[in-house]
């Protein structure tokens, strides 16, 4: 395991969040509300550079898939830290940020941040992906809604 895996497992234990490790990642599930939770998983490939996943958790159906690729365009913009990418063939989405910490010290202000980049960005997306699959509703209708939910939800003018 390289020591910025190390770093995060530090700080996992120091937050008190249950965790599973392999040599080059962490795995570990963060609950938010409306009982959703998104499976969060750590990775370093080298000891600069720490990357942290964040899968939708839903299979995308075949037939959705390409409008979801699409969505996935339009709501990348809103999105300065990280993006969603999707494994075509499989159907599964995830939320991508990284960071380059160039001899730098892992902090819990780092992970923190990581991590609450990664659950805005699930949580105010969710209803765009829910919108496609089962509501059979097209990209731009499912950014619509992604877009007004963030305008409701913080107010923005």
């Amino acid at each position: 395991m390289t020591n910025l895996l190390t770093g995060v497992e530090d700080l996992l234990l120091k937050k008190d969040v249950n965790y599973e490790k392999e040599e080059k990642c962490i795995y570990f599930v963060i609950a938010v509300e409306d009982d959703d939770a998104y499976e969060m998983k750590f990775f370093s490939f080298e000891n600069d550079q720490i990357i942290l996943f964040s899968d939708y958790g839903e299979k995308i159906p075949e037939d959705k898939r390409l409008i979801v690729v699409e969505f996935i365009v339009r709501i990348n913009n809103m999105f300065p830290l990280g993006d969603f990418e999707m494994f075509i063939d499989e159907g599964f989405v995830q939320y991508k940020i990284s960071n380059i910490l160039k001899g730098a010290m892992l902090s819990e202000e780092i992970l923190d941040e990581m991590v609450n980049d990664a659950l805005f960005a699930m949580d105010i997306s969710h209803p765009g992906f829910m919108a496609i699959c089962n509501e059979g509703k097209s990209a731009l209708e499912a950014f619509t809604i992604v877009e007004s939910g963030l305008m409701n939800k913080y107010q923005v003018m």
